[in-house]
Parts: C-alpha cells; structure tokens; sequence
C-alpha cells in the first residue's frame, strides 16, 4: 500500500535538557556544567515556569533542572502539563535545604530528585548523568522516575521546599480523596476519607499516581500535624525495598564464587555518584561485580570480608578521609595489595595522598565524564595487584568515633566539608583586599617585574582611552550568599587574541590590528600598572559558498551577511567569557620600519565587565582581584569580583 503523502509527520525533537534559573550569575555555572556533563543533549534555558512549557516544543527534554530559589509559582499546574507532553521526562530540583537523608531514603521512588543548594559540582554531575544513563540498558533494572511517576511525596516536599501556604489536592488512581495543608513550608494538616493529621499523609504517600490539584488555604484551617516535615516524611516513607520502583545501591551483593568477573568497591559518601560509577561500569563489562558504600567504615568491612580486585574511593567522608582509608587498606593482610583509585574535587589533598599512600595507582579530579573513569578502571585493574609488601607510611594514633572505632579511623575534619574544586558555595560579599579562592589546580606563582623595554624607537602621541577585550576560560564560580555572582576564578585563552577598540566606541587607529598579550608588570600592592601587547599578524580569511559544513571538531557556517564563514567548536568545551577593560595608552614601540611592534597600556581602573556571549548585549561589572603571572611574566590567571 503507498504511503499516504498527505498524512502529517510526526514531529521530530532534538533530545535536550530543559534549565529553569531565574539567576544570570547561576545560569551561567549551571549551563555550563549542563553542557560538559551532557555534551550530546541540547541546552534550553527558562527563567521561569511560564517560558519553560514554550520551550519544549523544540526540544524533547530527557531531563528538567529546577533551582527553587526564588520559589517559582504555579508549579503543580506546570508539572501536571509537563507530564502529558513529556511524560518519560526526569526531574532535578535544585533547592536550598534539601534533605540528604530523605532523598536517600527514598531512592529513586517517585519522578523527582533532589540536590541541596549550595553543592558541589562533582555531586551535580553525578546527579544529571546517573539520570541521563547509560542505566537504561541495564537488565533487570527498572526505569528509573520519570514524569509518568509523578507521586504526592514529588509534590509535597516540592512544595515544602517552595515555603508554600497552600492546599495540595490529591485524587489516587482509586478514586480516593485526600488533602495536605501547608503554612510556610511546613505541612500543618491532612485527612482523607478515613484518616486524619500523619496517618492520613501516610496513607496519602502510599497511593501510586493519581491526579494533583493545588488549592488556596482556607483561613480555619486546623493543626493537626506539627512535627518537621523532613523528620515527618522520613518517618513516614517506606524503606527502599518496600518501594517498587527504588534503584539504589544493590542490597545483596552475589558471593565472590558466583562473580566471574573483577570486584569494584566504590566509597562515596554521595549516592548517586555511586550509582553514577556503577552504571557506567556495569555498562562497560557487565562482568564487574560492585559493590558500593556510603563510609569509610562501611567500606573497609566489605573490603575484608570480599575479594576486592579495586577500590574506587572519594577524599571526603561522612566518616574519615579516604586518606585515612587508604591507611587501613595498606595496614590489612588481605587488602594491602589492592589498587585504590582516588576522586576528589580537592586537589591539594588528593595530590597528597597520591604521593604518601603507595595503594593509590591513580586520581581523578572530580568532577570526571564516564569515559575517563572507564579508562582509568580499565588501566588499573590490567595492571593487577600491588607489588607484595608495599612500604606502609606509620598509622598515626588519631582520635576515633564509635563508627570507626573497628578500623582505627578519625573522624573527617569540618573542613574537608567546606571547599572543593568546582563547589558552587556561598562566600561573604568580596571586597578588592578579600577574595574567597576555590582550590583548583596548582595555581602559578604571583609575581612583581619590571615592564621590559626592548623596541628602540616609541610613539610617544596620546592615542586617549582604548577599550581591551580578551576571551578567557572560566575555571570556577564563587557565588554570594544570596547566590548572586560573587567572584570568577579566569584564565587566559591560549593563543589569547586582544582587540582594541576607542573608548568611544570607535576603532582606535594607528592599533587597528589584533594583539597577542606580553609581559605584565604589578604594582606593590599586586594590582596591575602596565600591560604590554605585541600585535600579531592578521588571519587569512577566505570567502567561502553558501552552505553548512562540518570537519572533525570545527562547524562552519556562514556569518552575518553571508560574505564570511563562521568557524564554531562543534563539540562542547568549557565556558569562555569576554573580559573588557578600559587602559589608557602609555607608549607605542614601533620596528625600524616603523610598523606598529607593541603597544603599553596602564588600566584606567580595577572596573571590568564580563560579557557571556559574542552576542550578548549584556555585560556583567566585575572588578579585578588577584592577579597570576608566569615566570615570564605572562598573565596565567586572574580573579574578578562582582560589583553590587
């Protein structure tokens, strides 16, 4: 039979990510980690609820990020609209106080998942990858919540996060009625035809779907509930195994003569970077056995009483510190010889305990895409055990708590908890003198030089005031404690290209050419005096047809107006900003033709701006901070503060 030409296609969708983040300074971190964590989904971005419905008709969202903060409005309508149109979607919700326990407790029961704000930027990509896949091909597992799952326990503690005075009306597939009453986020009243105050909510969170109404809260209302709602669903959830659809850690591990292939133990204090780790290995060779632990004693009990081929261990524990653990692998007969392979977001302390701990064969910087992982694993564990009789660094003979006590490990410091690479967290407003760091990799040396002053001949004519932009990489976000933009840690692009340009928006001839940054020189007080640019010669930019084209890493399509071709990574890479600044023009050096060989600038002041986008009509005003120079006296990095 000929296919009816007339009949309507379906619609095709770009599978994608949908982010609503009402904050500039937050869409730019989040985006960011959005695209290097998925580099394969397209990226759209709402600032509210009402612009996020609208969007999914351009892409199919296999993920929904939502920051709770500022509580949105309408958000029951919006889910339940949601899950008619995209139903297969999975949910993350980004709130401030949210329960690690509780989120914990409840697996994956239900369409949505919880992160707590501020966190760590290793958590977050777990989060959004282990609800990305690649779980799906898992056998045995079942799908893991989506929109179609959309539960009462979803919503009421959406709505307790959202600090809601409010009614939630639920109607289970049966039919049955039930109400929760909420007064500033806390759940204050519930019955149902039989029930009324906890076991009416009990029974509310029992019934598997339903209908969802939200409703305005009478004035009368009574109190019949008055215990924390985090304490009262915790209290209140069944356990996992109760829960059909919970996918966390395997229960019950199969005895070490059922598994043919290597044991991996994985030791995160963070759950769904253990699942995270144990998909993507499951997925790799669905040979490996995994075993997996939320503490470093839990880990050390199943590391003696398994045959353990690799230990994957984070730094951080609820506990101890991974060092700690790799302490008492080493000191054990039956795990002395075991490979550990560190994650950490801290790089100071994971370098550490790579150079004092002999079991550690490798690192991986947190946060780390599945591909990494997967290579270092398979490195290691082809490498086989440890060398007999490793050379053991001397236990210490710390302090310990009940929960170590077994295996002699110290509890972890507090501040192991409060800075890691990449933590988006709240710092104190920075001013110029304080500048809150995030560790990132070795930072280079800050250095003072004089300004070299090699050309014979300058050009000594006031040129007025240029503008300088420069693209930079962004290394990490500091946020304020209202999650405003504090502070970017940034670097120089290589090969960094600067463009001048009249401080009145006009080109400023005789420096109508691109620059390539020189040698900088500081004043005492660490700021920068002078900046000198070396002019760089100009690309050959070919003409080119219409038409699209692609080549390995490189997009090119034609730009505006059609005469040139627009060359674009046609992967994602990290985010990249454009750093304008205003200097004046100290000197212009020229060559013996007398051809422009260098121009010196001295910033007019510490004021910045940060522009997101080539586009972007929008620049953000920073100051500048901390200056990094190379021996050379090269710019390496720089730390720029918000302005408020």
């Amino acid at each position: 039979m000929a296919e009816d030409q007339s009949a309507p296609k379906p619609k095709s969708f770009v599978r994608g990510i949908l982010l609503v983040e009402p904050y500039d300074a937050l869409c730019i971190a989040i985006s960011s980690a959005l695209r290097r964590f998925a580099p394969h989904h397209a990226l759209r971005v709402t600032q509210t609820l009402d612009d996020a419905e609208p969007a999914t008709e351009m892409i199919k969202p296999d993920l929904f990020v939502l920051d709770l903060d500022p509580p949105p409005t309408g958000e029951v309508e919006f889910f339940n609209r949601l899950r008619r149109l995209h139903p297969d979607t999975r949910v993350l919700v980004i709130a401030p106080n949210a329960s690690r326990d509780l989120s914990a407790g409840r697996g994956f029961g239900g369409a949505f998942q919880f992160i707590e704000k501020p966190f760590e930027l290793g958590d977050f990509g777990a989060a959004v990858q282990a609800l990305l896949g690649p779980w799906e091909t898992r056998s045995g597992k079942k799908s893991r919540g989506t929109l179609r799952d959309l539960q009462a326990i979803d919503l009421v503690q959406l709505k307790c996060l959202c600090l809601t005075t409010a009614v939630l009306r639920v109607e289970s597939p049966a039919g049955e009625i039930g109400e929760v009453h909420f007064r500033h986020g806390e759940i204050r009243h519930a019955f149902t035809d039989d029930e009324d105050g906890a076991a009416a909510l009990k029974e509310i969170l029992s019934w598997r779907g339903g209908k969802f109404r939200e409703g305005s809260l009478p004035p009368k209302s009574p109190q019949t509930i008055d215990r924390p709602w985090q304490l009262l669903l915790l209290e209140l959830l069944p356990a996992p195994d109760e829960n059909a659809d919970s996918l966390g850690d395997d229960p019950a591990p199969p005895n070490a003569a059922e598994s043919l292939g290597k044991t991996i133990l994985v030791i995160d204090d963070t759950e769904m970077l253990r699942i995270f780790a144990a998909d993507v290995l499951n997925l790799a060779d669905p040979g490996f056995r995994i075993l997996t632990a939320a503490t470093g004693a839990e880990g050390l009990q199943l590391a003696t009483t398994n045959s353990v081929d690799l230990v994957l261990l984070d730094y951080c524990l609820a506990d101890t510190t991974g060092a700690e653990v790799c302490r008492a692998l080493l000191a054990h007969e039956a795990t002395a010889r075991v490979p550990v392979l560190m994650m950490s977001g801290h790089l100071p302390e994971l370098e550490n305990t790579a150079r004092n701990f002999p079991n550690v064969v490798a690192t991986l910087a947190k946060p780390f895409l599945s591909g990494a992982l997967i290579n270092e694993v398979e490195k290691i564990l082809a490498a086989g055990p440890l060398p007999a009789s490793p050379a053991t660094p001397a236990p210490p003979t710390p302090k310990t708590d009940a929960a170590a006590t077994n295996f002699n490990l110290p509890p972890v410091p507090n501040e192991h908890k409060t800075a890691s690479n990449g933590h988006v967290s709240a710092v104190a407003p920075a001013t110029p003198a304080m500048l809150v760091e995030t560790p990132t990799a070795a930072a280079a040396p800050v250095v003072s030089r004089p300004l070299p002053n090699e050309m014979p001949a300058t050009l000594t004519t006031d040129h007025g005031d240029v503008v300088a932009t420069i693209s930079c990489e962004v290394i990490s976000v500091q946020l304020a404690p209202d999650f405003r933009m504090g502070a970017l840690r940034l670097k120089p692009e290589s090969s960094a290209v600067v463009r001048l340009n009249g401080a009145n928006g006009q080109t400023a001839s005789p420096l109508e050419k691109d620059f390539q940054l020189g040698p900088i020189s500081l004043a005492p007080d660490g700021r920068i005096e002078t900046v000198r640019l070396v002019p760089i010669p100009p690309f050959f930019r070919p003409a080119f047809g219409g038409g699209n084209f692609d080549v390995d890493w490189v997009s090119a399509e034609p730009a505006a107006g059609g005469a040139l071709m627009e060359l674009t990574g046609a992967k994602h890479g990290n985010m990249h900003v454009k750093l304008i600044a205003e200097f004046e023009v100290v000197r212009v050096e020229l060559s013996e033709d007398f051809a422009v060989a260098a121009v010196v600038l001295r910033p007019r002041n510490d004021e910045v701006r940060v522009q997101t986008g080539e586009n972007s009509a929008v620049a953000m005003h920073f100051y500048l901070g901390e200056i990094e120079l190379d021996e050379a006296g090269l710019l390496a990095g720089l730390t720029v503060g918000s302005r408020r």
